[in-house]
């Protein structure tokens, strides 16, 4: 005789990209228990591809998560583990005014939201007559920014060039909208290659300031009793 099914409660979320809405379950036993493997493996692929896993199954096929924004990615799975284990995470925080004491913390993640600075814009003025429109990276493009020197540099240049989603020339009689997709790799190298410092610098700007899963708090330190205001952000910051 077959045993009873159990019934998995569904809930809804809003994709701060998008501001649409995604319909999503917790995840069971079988999904934590590929979570955890990940997790125990320290190999980033390993825990990358558990999260995607994870949040391809719970949201019912509807997302890819290699492609949608980082920011989106860590909000979606955020949610799914408020449903699944519980309504806070508990971390240690390194106290700031002696850089050697922890305080531990728990933190509601229905406080955890993602946020964007004032002006940012995924459009970026090159010059008068050039524009470049930007997308957000993925968890996989921000995963490979080493951070070791010259390597950093060159993977950093490589995820502006794979974040160029158009660039916008109204120079002429006609505006011409280039592709990504369509401009050839060494076109696109020639055209970085080809940028100010100025105009490399709104490129930037464009990465500092984008969405990020954020949260900020006080914490006493138990020895010094000095309050200081802790801000976290972003995926390694909650769940690792």
């Amino acid at each position: 005789m077959a045993l009873p099914k159990i019934t998995t409660p569904t809930h809804e979320l809003k994709i701060p990209s998008t501001g649409k809405t995604l319909k999503f379950r917790p995840f069971l036993v079988k999904e934590q228990k590929i979570l955890m493997l990940a997790q125990q493996s320290e190999d980033q692929n390993s825990i990358q591809s558990g999260i995607a896993d994870v949040i391809s199954t719970c949201t019912f096929n509807k997302i890819d998560p290699w492609k949608i924004p980082s920011f989106d990615l860590e909000y979606i799975f955020l949610n799914i583990r408020a449903k699944s284990v519980g309504e806070e995470v508990e971390l240690s925080i390194l106290c700031p005014d002696d850089m050697e004491t922890r305080v531990d913390v728990k933190i509601p993640l229905e406080e955890i939201t993602v946020t964007t600075t004032e002006d940012h814009s995924p459009v970026i003025d090159v010059s008068d007559t050039i524009k470049i429109i930007m997308k957000y990276p993925t968890m996989k493009e921000i995963s490979e920014i080493s951070t070791d020197g010259v390597e950093n540099v060159e993977q950093l240049f490589n995820m502006i060039k794979t974040c160029m989603w158009q660039i916008i020339d109204s120079s002429g009689e006609e505006e011409v909208i280039y592709q990504n997709a369509d401009v050839t790799a060494d076109d696109l190298e020639e055209f970085v290659g080809n940028l100010q410092t100025t105009q490399l610098e709104k490129i930037n700007d464009f990465f500092e300031t984008m969405p990020k899963l954020n949260h900020t708090l006080e914490i006493t330190n138990p020895k010094t009793e000095v309050k200081s205001e802790v801000t976290l952000e972003g995926f390694d910051d909650f769940f690792v």
